[in-house]
């Protein structure tokens, strides 16, 4: 069985982060309608209870960057009342307004806040929780680690073979005048007797071809382990696969007998993460936003790189049978002084096969990954508020081994 990971995560009442191998969206449901919100944009799903009547439309911009994306001012949504939208404006108000666009009188809206207080608290976290994506998949971004012992299903890397089926001809019709002819209907036959033949023998060549390039590709599957190139190509195959926050730079060494790798990674700058949270003002039904502290800051940038580093480490011990993993982690750092970039580990970590089963991943919502990384052998000098100060990484692969990776 190949694997396949998907969680839902509660993160709010009402409100779920959906965890998957193809991202990270966040889910609400209101009496009558649903709200999901991925990297593909923001849907409202609503249906009429007991009708089994329901539509599906996209309710913020189509398109666009990622910045456009987040901005989910405007959002439209109806209730199970008739003529009652509640709308979220671009000051993250939640208004109700009817089917005209058009604000209801106070008394209005105070009885209809009565009858969805449920459903209008549950919109607000929603929209909450979107606008804290970029922070919410940071947190979570371990949570994807498979275990040391998942199956790995190779047609999840089998590349079809890029050639379309054959189409079967367009046959000529008999008609009525071809019955009465007989020399007519039998050029007709042949012609379609021919067209036949010819389609049958593309089948056959098509159905050879397909034939040939499963077996190189099960060949190749099997020969992944074969070589130290093979064997990096592979493990290059399945970490390209990876999807993150930001670009992870990674480098893979693999050693001559394969019972070792060396793992470097290029973690992003913490400038590169977002500076505000958002939370709900239910009183007010608004969304009011906050700019993270620089302690608060330093420390999502903690467990965001040690997050980086526990997945690609989970990865290489699922992917390949090997004894060791040597992972560091670099950075960039401004140097005031010369006005330039300078290179700095944050942190390298030597993990053996054995005490990475020790890690309980019945419970990675609940682990602390600094505190788990130094179970490992270790060399890291941070603070408890998230202040790294470089250090010498494990020195692992000679100079030979080194002309061997790709």
């Amino acid at each position: 069985m190949g694997y396949r990971f998907r969680r839902a995560i509660k993160i709010l009442p009402g409100v779920r982060l959906n965890l998957s191998k193809s991202g990270v969206s966040v889910s609400a449901g209101v009496k009558g309608a649903s709200v999901t919100a991925g990297k593909k944009g923001v849907y409202a799903n609503v249906g009429v209870p007991g009708s089994g009547l329901s539509y599906r439309t996209r309710i913020d911009k189509p398109g666009g960057s990622m910045k456009d994306r987040v901005d989910i001012s405007h959002m439209r949504v109806p209730s199970t009342e008739d003529n009652v939208y509640f709308i979220l404006d671009s000051a993250h108000r939640l208004l109700i307004q009817d089917d005209e666009g058009n604000n209801f009188t106070e008394e209005q809206a105070w009885r209809i806040r009565q009858h969805h207080w449920e459903d209008m608290t549950a919109l607000l976290r929603m929209a909450c929780a979107r606008l804290n994506g970029p922070l919410l998949a940071i947190t979570h971004i371990h949570e994807s680690t498979p275990k040391p012992d998942s199956t790995f299903d190779w047609s999840l890397y089998y590349c079809p073979l890029d050639e379309p089926v054959p189409e079967e001809p367009c046959y000529q019709p008999i008609t009525w005048l071809d019955r009465v002819l007989p020399w007519r209907r039998k050029a007709i036959d042949e012609a379609n007797q021919r067209l036949e033949s010819q389609y049958r023998r593309e089948q056959v060549v098509w159905q050879r071809k397909v034939d040939e390039h499963e077996q190189q590709q099960r060949a190749r599957w099997n020969d992944r382990f074969a070589s130290v190139a093979n064997a990096t190509a592979f493990l290059y195959e399945v970490l390209g696969r990876l999807e993150w926050p930001h670009k992870v730079d990674t480098r893979l060494i693999v050693d001559s007998t394969m019972k070792r790798i060396a793992l470097e990674t290029h973690f992003p700058e913490i400038t590169e993460l977002p500076g505000i949270e958002y939370k709900v003002q239910e009183k007010e039904w608004r969304l009011i936003s906050k700019g993270l502290t620089p302690t608060k800051k330093r420390k999502l940038y903690m467990h965001y790189v040690h997050g980086i580093g526990f997945r690609l480490i989970g990865e290489i011990f699922r992917a390949i049978p090997v004894q060791t993993v040597i992972f560091t982690g670099h950075t960039q750092r401004l140097n005031s002084a010369t006005a330039s970039f300078d290179e700095e580990c944050l942190y390298s970590a030597k993990v053996s096969r054995e005490a990475w089963q020790q890690v309980d991943f019945s419970t990675l919502d609940e682990l602390s990954l600094p505190e788990v990384m130094a179970t490992f052998d270790l060399r890291r000098n941070m603070t408890k508020t998230g202040i790294f100060r470089s250090v010498e990484p494990f020195s692992v692969i000679s100079s030979e081994q080194l002309a061997m990776s790709l």
